[in-house]
């Protein structure tokens, strides 16, 4: 015992003496607090880069509202047709959406109001 936290073990099914794992659910020994004090400037980037991912959704999703009320006509999606960027279409599955990437020689990016999905086009017919 080191501070009142075990420190070395026996293990009660092989036998053998082993460094102290606390169990997953257990709270963290007192020995271990200095760490998790160095991991939170980590775990902040990771927090702002899930605040910069959630307001590039919002700012996807407000974009592909603008454009399904734009009053802009619809095209049924096929995958053997061709789209640009900016084209709207209807997906059977998936609903209307909104083409924002066409970078892929075969693939486009689609907004819907669910979220991007990648879909293919231009397929030999």
């Amino acid at each position: 015992m080191v501070q009142g936290v075990p420190k070395r073990v026996i293990c009660m099914t092989c036998g053998s003496e082993h460094n102290y794992r606390a169990p997953k659910s257990a709270p963290a020994p007192r020995a271990a607090l200095g760490k998790t004090r160095e991991r939170s400037s980590s775990a902040k980037s990771t927090t702002s880069d899930a605040t910069r991912a959630n307001k590039s959704r919002a700012s996807a999703h407000a974009e592909w509202e603008s454009a399904v009320r734009s009053g802009r006509p619809f095209r049924r999606y096929l995958a053997t047709e061709q789209y640009a960027a900016g084209d709207l279409i209807q997906h059977k599955k998936f609903g209307d959406g909104l083409v924002r990437d066409t970078s892929g020689h075969d693939k486009i990016i689609v907004a819907f109001s669910d979220g991007e999905r990648t879909l293919i086009h231009r397929l030999p017919a």
